[in-house]
């Protein structure tokens, strides 16, 4: 028997200098370096130093190294050092770098 061929995983990214508003789905990985005023849902997101969010983000995974203003709600969280939340943030695994 063949196994069915298997959907790959798209990464998506928002470059920095790049600002989007409206509300956002994604499936596989979203790389965020610039702006987005949205409401987000996916499955796995990054929001690197230059990244900027302005509104809720609904994923499964998320790893946050720059600015989030809304709330977050995720299986698993990982927040650095160089992040900056300002709003309430739910998460089954929660990991918070240290500074």
């Amino acid at each position: 028997m063949r196994n069915a061929p298997s959907t790959p995983v798209e990464t998506s990214i928002v470059a920095k200098g790049t600002s989007i508003k409206g509300n956002l789905e994604f499936a596989g990985t979203l790389i965020v370096e610039g702006s987005l005023e949205s409401e987000i849902q996916g499955v796995e997101m990054t929001i690197q130093k230059s990244g900027k969010i302005n509104g809720s983000i609904m994923v499964q995974t998320l790893n946050c190294h720059g600015e989030v203003e809304g709330n977050i709600s995720a299986d698993s969280i990982v927040i650095h050092s160089s992040a900056i939340i300002s709003g309430e943030v739910k998460a089954t695994t929660l990991e918070v770098e240290p500074g």
